[in-house]
């Protein structure tokens, strides 16, 4: 009785007898498994190695395009810049309403620069206090170095 699945040997055989490619493509059934053969396969070459650098080149001449862009723009930005280039005093001018999203932005920014602020440094202080040198020491230390005495 023939069994359902022939073996890779069998397959490769009957597959290269008839001029057909093997199901694991050029390499030799022993390959699929993981046993090399006395074949030297060539390997696909990888990503190359300074792919990193061409990323940040990249990004240094996308920068430097933006801030040339930005130098070379003549637009008038502002009502001096129209009357300082064509001579002509506008009419009114529009100002600039900033949205709800961009207030509440600008707020928490504050709100977290002065959390920071207020937390951060006593905590710094505090680090100092327990890891490098108790205040107390610490301020001898200073009063020392300046001569001044308690």
């Amino acid at each position: 009785m023939e069994p359902r699945h022939p073996s890779p040997s069998a397959q490769s055989n009957s597959a290269r007898g008839r001029g057909q490619r093997l199901p694991f493509g050029d390499l030799a059934p022993l390959d699929a498994i993981g046993i090399q053969s006395d074949q030297q396969h060539q390997r696909e070459p990888g990503p190359d190695a300074d792919g990193g650098a061409a990323a940040g080149d990249q990004q240094a001449v996308g920068l430097a395009l933006v801030l040339l862009i930005e130098l070379l723009n003549r637009t008038a930005r502002r009502s001096e810049d129209i009357v300082s280039r064509l001579g002509v005093r506008p009419l009114a001018t529009i100002p600039y309403m900033p949205s709800g999203g961009e207030v509440l932005r600008k707020r928490l920014l504050k709100t977290a620069v002065y959390l920071t602020i207020l937390l951060g440094l006593p905590a710094a202080v505090y680090m100092v206090h327990l890891y490098y040198l108790p205040l107390d020491l610490l301020a001898d230390r200073a009063m020392n170095m300046i001569g001044v005495r308690w």
